[in-house]
């Protein structure tokens, strides 16, 4: 008997903990809260585009690529933003990007704090290797933002770079994280 209850929690639990730590897949707010009316603007411009994002935005690289190219495209389809254009976005756009394909509980947390140890739950080797890395002041921090800096790289640098292709536009959406160096990227 005691055996047969012991394979069942070995069956079970793996399935409960894939449950409860599968990536977030939160309705995102797709309204993007103009307050003014686009200018019409002939020949390239410069422009500035301030989204409005909520956690929910960043719970994977593609829920933040649709958000800006609905900007992007409502600028495109208002004149405000023509071919050639540079379009500049905030400095710390893709910092957030961390908490990318984190659990869903993590995102409805109200706290920092425990948002991170979602994230922490999901990836507790590659945390607790970070964290051997770790001498910064908030060394929890630290180590949750370089066990995934090299995936926010790849995350940032294939949005902005497809949205710059897919609009005709160059794109500077500002540095998304500090100077983290990991044994295979350094920022």
């Amino acid at each position: 008997m005691r055996i047969a209850l012991l394979l069942s929690l070995l069956l079970v639990l793996p399935l409960v903990w894939m449950l409860v730590m599968r990536p977030a897949n939160l309705p995102v707010d797709t309204d993007l809260h103009l307050e003014q009316a686009l200018p019409r603007i002939h020949g390239p411009a410069l422009v500035a585009i301030q989204p409005w994002l909520d956690e929910r935005h960043y719970q994977s690289a593609q829920h933040l690529s649709n958000h800006l190219q609905n900007y992007l495209q409502t600028a495109r389809d208002n004149g405000a933003m023509p071919a050639g254009s540079i379009v500049v976005f905030p400095e710390h756009i893709g910092t957030w990007l961390v908490a990318a394909n984190a659990p869903a509980r993590g995102f409805l947390a109200t706290k920092t704090d425990t948002a991170m140890t979602w994230l922490i739950a999901r990836h507790p080797i590659r945390f607790s290797r970070a964290l051997r890395q770790s001498n910064e002041k908030d060394q929890f921090a630290a180590a949750v933002f370089r066990m995934q800096a090299a995936q926010m790289a790849a995350d940032y640098s294939g949005i902005f770079s497809s949205l710059a292709k897919t609009y005709a536009i160059t794109i500077a959406a500002g540095q998304s994280f500090c100077r983290i160096r990991t044994s295979e990227t350094a920022f």
